[in-house]
């Protein structure tokens, strides 16, 4: 009864065929040879009693096979079974040996079997089914076992779509086949069970199945088998199924199924739990008409693995090259691991949690099939190769390295050079909260969709700690939008998209970041910093509809942002084309920062009156340096929102209630002037103008810049270039108190 239950496994309906009471291998039959095997004639039976057979009691049995034609020697049985004991083949000096079953019975190999004389080709064929225990052959050349029946006239077989082979001894080492003297091994039918061991040394080991015909192709010596498209409830779920075997070892090994839907199975081991051994020394290739589920697999030649889904849960395969192609959806449940170059084709890719897929010294490469087959990535494992390409005929990425507790490096391209770079195209990206994508030292990061949100880290640098200079670039581009909740952080940074919302940190460690962008959102909290120099356009030079920093902007070098509109913080006036940078949140550090606005954006600036060489005193009072007292008398009144100052006392106020407060040195000798302070009653930012050709040149010491709330900002700022400021230069910003004692104790 078990092993009528098993065939549940390999059949979507079972069934035993029955036909005018000649028994034949169905696939119930397959699965229930181990536990009681169906009545069968031992021994040989030849159809032709010229064939010599010789039955011997303790010895192996004779057969002297029939004289070749045309170098082929083809021999019928009725029945055609091997014991224990073995069978010697005297061979005539033929070629190829063909023993065909003609009888109702199928065929048991359970010992020994040998070619007598010159090394031959032979074919052991019976449409009712073959089963091996324990079977070994030596001096072979090419081995077939093939449930069909022979179509001598045009030298094919056709197989018997109701039976199959079934290798059997499950885990215990004496059972199985043994071909490792034999260079090519088939195993022909529509279904295969493999229950037993194979062992093929360093040959060639081929499973193919399909339910028409078998045909030896002439010139190359391979066996071509195809199926017709009669897709019935009777065809087996997996026309070869491998979830019981004990070990496979060869050179090369082939699972080929060519029957639409029907599969290929092998044992699934589970995560981390020593499986069945597939040793394979040069090649493995897996393919077939229906699903895949493969196990665990090891060579140092090639892996292909070919499918409608290609199922890897729990399963490890380590190759020198693999590639893997499922015309639906593959799932990686435990390790891919590649020495020279991986390849995964399909319409989903899902890398489970836990499991990882890596390139030891090559390329990985993901793709969709075409247009019309895109690509759907999840990755909640981790990713790494020298190079990493995600970038053909890719629609959603989903980079999410789940169960951890800090962010980790789960896309990674390890290549030590520019060769090495990690590519990622698809139509929509999402990089998770604690997933990064990595290039490593000298590569780059190119990053191409329609959407892209990175909640996590998108980086080209040797290692995770944030000083570490950056080798690579990272490029993101996108035609919709960017949304940065963690960080990009590059060499230097390119990103172009109509949107870009940046929350956190974008960061080019020693070069430019350049941003193309229509609308550019810079939140409350974000950085934008570049080693060099910053540029924001939209475009070769043209201008953003609209700007909004609440965040940083800032760089070593030049700062130049080309936009419509700019709005910094609460603070409207802002919005009205100011091109005063540092006011926007926008430091240049050792360059210039400039805002750009189109011509016909830009207000016209005040006209500034010509200042009387004589000023009045009210205008401007004589202050004594020691007076520890300021009133409002004291201050200049506000005849205009840009005050001209050309004198020579030693202290200069301006006191001015408007949203922006001014004081301007524009042309004017400012060398005597030893404290200069722009004051604003009104909370409002104010700011001490160096509007000057040549730039201002404090020679004092004390410059401030005051305002009556402590906590709003204040700026010196210069309008055409950067102020020049001697030693011992300081600006002071807050309220006036700290002023009057600073004044009151010069000397």
């Amino acid at each position: 009864m078990k092993n009528l239950y098993r065939l549940l496994a390999l059949m979507i309906r079972p069934f035993l065929i029955l036909t005018s009471g000649i028994r034949i291998l169905s696939f119930t039959t397959i699965l229930s040879i181990s536990a009681a095997p169906l009545a069968f004639s031992s021994g040989l039976n030849p159809v032709d009693p010229n064939i010599i057979t010789d039955d011997g009691v303790n010895t192996p049995t004779q057969h002297s096979a029939a004289a070749p034609n045309g170098g082929t020697s083809y021999n019928q049985f009725n029945d055609f079974n091997v014991d224990s004991r073995g069978l010697n083949i005297e061979n005539p000096g033929a070629n190829l040996i063909i023993n065909e079953v003609v009888g109702g019975d199928y065929t048991s190999l359970n010992g020994p079997i040998a070619i007598l004389g010159s090394r031959a080709d032979l074919v052991i064929a019976n449409p009712n089914g073959i089963n091996v225990n324990g079977a070994t052959f030596s001096n072979i050349d090419d081995l077939s076992l093939i449930t069909g029946s022979y179509d001598q006239a045009n030298q094919k077989f056709n197989i018997n779509p109701n039976s199959g082979i079934e290798i059997q001894g499950g885990l215990n080492s004496s059972g199985g086949i043994n071909v490792s003297d034999v260079n090519y091994s088939n195993l022909i039918s529509r279904a295969v069970l493999i229950n037993g061991n194979i062992e093929a040394g360093s040959k060639q080991i081929k499973v193919l199945t399909g339910n028409n015909v078998a045909t030896k192709n002439t010139i190359s010596g391979n066996w071509d088998v195809d199926s017709n498209s009669d897709n019935s409830d009777s065809s087996p779920q997996f026309a070869i199924d491998a979830q019981e075997f004990g070990a496979i070892n060869a050179g090369s090994m082939y699972f080929i199924s060519t029957e639409s839907g029907v599969g290929v199975r092998m044992y699934v081991p589970g995560v981390g739990t020593p499986g069945r051994l597939i040793n394979i020394s040069q090649s493995i290739d897996i393919r077939s008409k229906g699903d895949v589920e493969y196990g665990n697999l090891t060579t140092s030649g090639n892996v292909n693995i070919e499918g409608v889904n290609v199922d890897g849960s729990g399963a490890q395969v380590e190759a020198g090259n693999i590639t893997i192609k499922a015309n639906e959806n593959f799932v990686n449940g435990y390790k891919l691991i590649a020495t020279n170059s991986l390849t995964i084709t399909a319409k989903q890719i899902q890398n489970g949690v836990n499991s990882s897929i890596r390139v030891d010294n090559g390329n990985l490469t993901l793709r969709g099939w075409d247009d019309n087959n895109l690509l759907t990535l999840t990755n909640n494992g981790t990713m790494q190769a020298n190079s990493i390409n995600i970038d053909q005929y890719v629609d959603n990425i989903i980079n999410d390295f789940l169960n951890q507790s800090s962010p980790t490096i789960n896309i990674l391209s390890t290549g030590y050079s520019r060769l090495y770079n990690l590519s990622i195209k698809a139509n929509n990206i999402t990089n998770g909260a604690n997933s990064v994508i990595c290039a490593s030292k000298f590569g780059n990061v190119h990053i191409s969709a329609g959407n892209i949100t990175n909640n996590g880290n998108i980086i080209a640098r040797p290692t995770g700690n944030s000083g570490d200079v950056s080798s690579g670039d990272v490029v993101i581009d996108s035609a919709t939008s960017i949304t940065n909740n963690g960080i990009i952080y590059g060499k230097a940074i390119n990103i172009q998209s109509d949107n870009l919302i940046n929350n956190n940190e974008i960061r080019a460690t020693n070069d430019d970041i350049i941003i193309n962008t229509k609308y550019f959102y810079n939140n409350s909290g974000a950085s934008l910093f570049a080693q060099n120099k910053i540029l924001v356009q939209n475009g070769n030079g043209g201008y953003l509809e609209h700007i909004t920093n609440n965040g940083s902007i800032a760089s070593m070098g030049n700062i130049d942002v080309y936009t419509k509109e700019f709005s910094h913080g609460t603070d409207s006036y802002s919005k009205n084309f100011t091109n005063d940078a540092n006011l926007l949140g926008v430091f240049a550090w050792i360059g210039s920062a400039k805002i750009h606005y189109p011509e016909s954006s830009v207000p016209t600036p005040p006209t500034t009156p010509t200042p009387d060489p004589t000023p009045a005193p009210d205008q401007v009072p004589t202050v004594s340096k020691t007076d520890d007292t300021i009133d409002d008398n004291l201050f200049l009144k506000p005849v205009e929102k840009i005050i001209l100052a050309d004198t020579t006392d030693k202290i200069l106020f301006n006191r001015q209630n408007y949203q922006q407060s001014f004081v301007s040195f524009k042309g004017i000798n400012s060398s005597n002037i030893d404290v200069a302070v722009n004051y604003n009653k009104r909370n409002y930012q104010t700011r001490l103008l160096a509007y000057s050709k040549p730039p201002l040149l404090l020679k004092k010491r004390i410059v401030a810049v005051n305002n009556k709330q402590q906590t709003v900002k204040n700026y010196l700022w210069s309008g055409t270039s950067s102020a020049v400021y001697p030693d011992g230069y300081r600006l002071f910003s807050g309220r006036m108190t700290p002023l009057k004692k600073l004044i009151g104790a010069r000397t």
